[in-house]
């Protein structure tokens, strides 16, 4: 299932071309920046002035592939999984490796990391030596599943182009063809 990302207001265009200018240098295969009427033809119920169309997103269910890492990971028999271990410290040595320190004080030496740190993650990462940008905004998002006479409302996932500051203040309507994710952001569909 592709992804739309609309703009509906002018401020949002250069948001827009800044998401399509990271999705070239990133690599991202297929996307494009698309008009108003070019959205129109993809979608007949969404009104935006611009769009960025790309054909290969879905969704991914992260749970599920969260519970295959550990299983996977632990047949190599070439590491070890730490669970509970709120990272207060990572410190790096050409020498020695990485060193873990814990809350609890208690320390992990490993060649190699790979972190569960969530909505954490920017700020794990910056401990790893990363930098200190980007920055995780967080939202919170509710599947619904849509009744069968509306999941012919639209054939994309379609998400309005986001706003860092009013992130917590509004509501988003992020509509898959099977279900609706309420969240917080503002909307362009027309019902």
């Amino acid at each position: 299932m592709a992804k739309l990302i609309v703009a509906t207001r002018d401020a949002e265009l250069l948001i827009l071309e800044e998401l399509y200018e990271w999705a070239m240098a990133n690599g991202v295969p297929g996307v494009e920046l698309i008009s108003s009427k070019g959205v129109e033809e993809l979608e007949p119920n969404v009104r935006a002035l611009q769009a960025l169309h790309s054909p290969h997103t879905g969704i991914t269910d992260y749970a599920t592939v969260g519970r295959s890492f550990p299983e996977d990971f632990l047949s190599t028999g070439r590491g070890q999984i730490h669970t509970s271990f709120k990272v207060v410290g990572i410190y790096m040595d050409e020498v020695k490796g990485l060193t873990l320190e814990s809350q609890s004080g208690d320390i992990v030496n490993a060649k190699w990391l790979i972190t569960c740190a969530g909505l954490h993650a920017d700020y794990v990462a910056h401990m790893a030596g990363g930098a200190k940008r980007p920055v995780i905004l967080p939202f919170h998002g509710n599947y619904k599943e849509l009744k069968p006479e509306y999941r012919n409302i639209i054939k994309h996932n379609i998400y309005p182009t986001p706003d860092p500051k009013s992130v917590p203040h509004s509501l988003i309507l992020i509509l898959t063809s099977t279900h609706c994710t309420l969240q917080l952001f503002s909307c362009c569909l027309r019902w």
